[in-house]
């Protein structure tokens, strides 16, 4: 594993959580509820997976 520094780790996922956010905006705007749903869910797997890699 290669280790990132603190910081450029930080800033990944900020605009990770960032796009995240603005993802899940436009589908509420487009009342897409289903995707909304799959989204999130898949979303914080994948963090939770980023942050298991990280210990």
């Amino acid at each position: 594993v290669i280790m990132l520094p603190h910081a450029y780790n930080v800033k990944n996922k900020t605009l990770f959580f960032l796009e995240t956010i603005c993802t899940l905006l436009n589908m509420v705007k487009r009342k897409r509820h289903n995707d909304i749903v799959r989204y999130a869910t898949w979303n914080v797997r994948s963090i939770h997976e980023k942050e298991e890699e990280l210990d």
